[in-house]
């Protein structure tokens, strides 16, 4: 499968996308994945039926994704992530943008959302979900759920 380099006509990061079509799925869960390094499909390359579509890693990779978080989260991400340029034109250019268009409030309200629970609070929060655990550079964690210094 060849991966996309621009967003398919129905993905959720497009600025022309439906409001409210984000699959079963609460705007937060995006905002949270999308500023962590979350692994994220195409929507339109999974076959979603299967009971281990989170296994289906030879499909295509969100381009939307790519591009917004190109958009508004900037960051060092593992090399397996898709990272596509910046278009602001295209895709939402700021959390407040992609929560107000999905939930169909202005970008202020979606804005002062945001300001009561950050996206990192959201990416906290799927990570969590995930099971998954955040190692601070330097510090291991260890069996007790406690952590030591690598140099230990």
């Amino acid at each position: 499968m060849k991966q996309h380099t621009k967003p398919c006509s129905t993905c959720p990061f497009r600025r022309d996308s439906t409001p409210g079509e984000l699959g079963g799925s609460p705007v937060e869960t995006f905002i949270g994945q999308t500023f962590g390094a979350f692994w994220i499909p195409c929507h339109e390359c999974i076959d979603y039926s299967d009971p281990n579509w989170r296994e289906q890693y030879e499909k295509g990779q969100c381009a939307g994704t790519a591009i917004y978080r190109a958009n508004c989260h900037p960051a060092n991400r593992p090399p397996e992530l898709l990272k596509l340029p910046a278009d602001t034109e295209l895709v939402f250019s700021t959390p407040a943008e992609f929560m107000a268009h999905h939930l169909r409030i202005t970008v202020d309200e979606a804005a002062r959302r945001l300001k009561e629970c950050h996206p990192v609070n959201h990416w906290l929060r799927e990570m969590r979900d995930a099971r998954a655990r955040v190692i601070e550079q330097g510090i291991l964690p260890n069996q007790h759920g406690g952590s030591t210094k690598e140099s230990e």
